[in-house]
């Protein structure tokens, strides 16, 4: 097995750009887009998962291809740049088996990215993982929580306990992944009021994950079920918007029932 690591690639898609890729020599390869804020560190349980399948894995951070503090675009430049990268991450593995994990944000520039560039599907599969494609009801929903948190107590710990019960409960996050949430995300990104008419693009199997208190809702999850040909949902109960991370086992024992259908 050769892990190589972070590492810097040499004009693969930009000078400076930082990769984790763990080539093991196989014939399927996973690709994990991260959300917002934080990094592929939030990715790591698949690293682990993929080595015990023995594929290849392929965690890549945004926007860590270019200066951060030179950069003084607008959204649609932002978008515009995370787009064009994705795509050369993804043109990397054609003629390959593939996994995409689009997580939350991830989620958001997969759609974004086939919109814009035509991709082969007939050798992919997707996981949509934590995908809220309607603001408005995202938006709502998550909102009357933290309203209901801060009538019930103490203002100052609303956002604490938002992100242990719907983000992620701290006790399952390493040091490095809780610094990874504390990074501010790379500039400012104006969203769709909805991505569903986005998902035509998306012609292989897919398979949603969320956790039963997720800021992703059943509302969210079955929009989306409407929306695609091939489509699979799994709910982890007790989880929330990383289920990969509080639920490792059986999420990934449900990824392997994905993995082994044709």
């Amino acid at each position: 097995m050769k892990d190589a690591g972070l590492v810097n690639v040499g004009g693969a898609v930009q000078p400076g750009e930082h990769y984790r890729f763990s080539d093991r020599g196989s014939s399927t390869c996973v690709l994990c887009i991260h959300g917002r804020p934080g990094n592929s560190l939030l990715m790591e349980p698949f690293d682990t998962w993929c080595e015990e399948q023995s594929y290849d894995c392929y965690r890549y951070d945004q926007f860590s291809c270019r200066d951060r503090e030179s950069f003084h675009g607008d959204s649609e430049q932002l978008l515009a740049i995370l787009v064009e990268e994705l795509y050369q991450h993804l043109s990397k593995f054609k003629g390959r088996d593939l996994l995409i994990v689009a997580h939350s944000f991830g989620a958001v520039l997969l759609c974004e990215t086939l919109l814009r560039y035509k991709l082969a599907q007939q050798r992919i599969k997707i996981v949509l993982s934590g995908f809220c494609p309607e603001r408005e009801e995202f938006l709502l929903i998550n909102q009357k929580r933290l309203d209901s948190y801060a009538r019930e107590g103490d203002e100052h710990h609303v956002e604490h306990r938002f992100f242990d019960v719907h983000i992620c409960g701290k006790r399952f996050l390493s040091a490095e992944q809780l610094q990874a949430f504390q990074e501010p995300p790379m500039g400012n990104i104006s969203l769709r009021d909805s991505y569903l008419g986005l998902l035509s693009v998306i012609s292989c199997p897919v398979l949603i994950t969320y956790g039963s208190e997720d800021i992703c809702s059943d509302y969210q999850v079955a929009k989306i079920w409407e929306r695609l040909l091939d489509c699979r949902v799994a709910q982890f109960s007790g989880a929330a918007h990383y289920p990969f991370i509080e639920q490792a086992q059986t999420y990934f024992q449900e990824l392997d029932r994905f993995m082994s259908i044709g």
